[in-house]
């Protein structure tokens, strides 16, 4: 389980790195960056007082929720680069799927 946030975490890195080098965010689907935002703050909402979800090894005293946090911090931070930064190359006429339909459920559940 730790694992896979190590590797989402590396995802989210990586997506960085192609906006750094591009100075672009073309091909980037700043709604699914929010769905991706959103589920994961509200995981780290419950795994930062519920032990339920977390390994019950070393990994899930701390280490699960700071690749939580900083998959987070990268997310805001490629949200700031699609709709401030790098606006003009955002393809939002692209990126029509709405969201609140998926966003509602997951704050009920």
């Amino acid at each position: 389980l730790t694992l896979s946030v190590v590797f989402q975490c590396f995802g989210m890195v990586l997506l960085a790195v192609q906006v750094l080098l591009k100075q672009s965010v073309a091909g980037i689907s700043a709604r699914a960056l929010q769905l991706d935002a959103a589920a994961i703050g509200l995981r780290l909402s419950s795994t930062t007082w519920l032990n339920g979800y977390l390994p019950v090894d070393m990994t899930g005293d701390w280490i699960f929720q700071l690749f939580d946090v900083v998959s987070l911090m990268i997310l805001g931070w490629l949200l700031f680069q699609a709709f401030v930064k790098h606006q003009h190359t955002y393809q939002a006429s692209e990126d029509t799927m709405p969201i609140s339909f998926l966003l509602f459920p997951g704050f009920v559940l």
